[in-house]
């Protein structure tokens, strides 16, 4: 769950969830994430904020 009172801001607490999954290889590679709309509304933060932590993700992926 996101929190707004946590020291990491809703960017980085959900780059941390989703790349969390991937480490523990809940989420497989080439799965796709939910749709951007579906993120926010399931974390309920906006659409900008799992925008740019897509962007983060994918900039990890190539990172690795």
């Amino acid at each position: 769950m996101l929190t707004r009172s946590r020291t990491l801001s809703l960017t980085e607490q959900l780059v941390s969830h989703y790349a969390g999954q991937i480490r523990a290889s809940l989420l497989a590679a080439g799965t796709r994430l939910p749709s951007v709309r579906d993120c926010a509304r399931r974390h309920g933060v906006s659409p900008h904020t799992v925008a740019v932590s897509y962007t983060h993700l994918r900039a990890h992926e190539t990172e690795a």
